[in-house]
């Protein structure tokens, strides 16, 4: 059996009603050379038993035992052993990715040899309508603004990365800091040593948003991945940001009090929306 050009990694945990129209996304693509590794992170619900049901020999599911999120890389990193391909392609189970994907990407990495990751656009689907989110057209960006807006905040979802295997591997599978739930930013950070990434203005991806998502319900620290990161740039690549460590930490600290403070306020803001709608009109006899 001739090995698949791209593996897609995709863990899972508890989405048996997303799953199926997860591997269906795979299955429409018009790039052919791919395999499907499903690691499901000790599902209590049907998410195992409708992977299972696609008889495609390119898909494998992996049950494994509860991890927890804590402990993700280490499920990301059981998909990356068993992965065959040369380029590994990022879909956790309750996303889904547009047919052409693969085609695409694999293109890139045909015509520019020093590219090691390829991303690109997202739209978010809430489950009844698309949000395509305003963003610049990263590949006319210089690399040295690149390079500040990837220390300043995660630009790349997730869902539109497809990245070298080797380079990978080279940094040590995927990263994750104790202090945070995901994988994505510390992954894509220490890759930065590695090779160029290339931004093509396209969707590459479809991010379900959900309220019991990690994103909704995990604190993150991405300041700490990034003042890690930066400490283990190589030089040119820190003269290149065009900030020091002193700089950098400055920027988080504005940054998250910015965030503190209006995670603070939005209470208040949310009652004085329902006072005007609610309260406000029925005082003046209006209802």
């Amino acid at each position: 059996m001739i090995a698949p050009k791209v593996s897609i990694l995709t863990p899972a945990f508890n989405f048996e009603k997303y799953i199926s129209e997860c591997i269906e996304s795979v299955l429409r693509q018009s790039y052919r050379s791919w395999e499907l590794i499903i690691i499901d992170d000790g599902s209590t619900d049907e998410t195992v038993k409708k992977a299972n049901a696609f008889s495609d020999p390119r898909i494998t599911v992996l049950s494994e035992k509860h991890r927890g999120i804590s402990k993700l890389k280490e499920t990301y990193n059981t998909g990356l052993k068993e992965a065959k391909g040369e380029y590994i392609a990022i879909l956790e189970g309750d996303d889904f990715i547009p047919s052409e994907k693969l085609k695409i990407q694999t293109k890139v990495f045909n015509n520019f040899p020093n590219v090691i990751l390829s991303w690109g656009k997202t739209s978010l689907w809430d489950g009844s309508k698309y949000v395509i989110p305003l963003a610049p057209d990263f590949s006319m960006l210089p690399m040295e603004a690149f390079l500040r807006l990837m220390l300043e905040d995660c630009i790349i979802p997730n869902v539109s990365v497809m990245v070298k295997r080797e380079s990978l591997e080279e940094i040590g599978g995927f990263q994750q800091n104790y202090y945070n739930a995901y994988v994505d930013y510390p992954t894509w950070l220490k890759l930065l040593d590695k090779g160029n990434f290339h931004f093509t203005n396209e969707i590459l991806g479809y991010w379900r948003i959900r309220k019991n998502s990690v994103s909704h319900t995990y604190n993150s620290r991405p300041d700490l991945d990034t003042m890690k990161a930066f400490k283990d740039l190589s030089l040119g690549l820190k003269k290149k940001t065009g900030y020091t460590e002193e700089t950098l930490k400055l920027h988080w600290i504005i940054k998250i009090s910015k965030i503190r403070f209006y995670n603070w306020i939005n209470p208040y803001l949310r009652a004085k929306d329902l006072y005007e709608k609610y309260l406000y009109p029925i005082k003046r006899g209006v209802c």
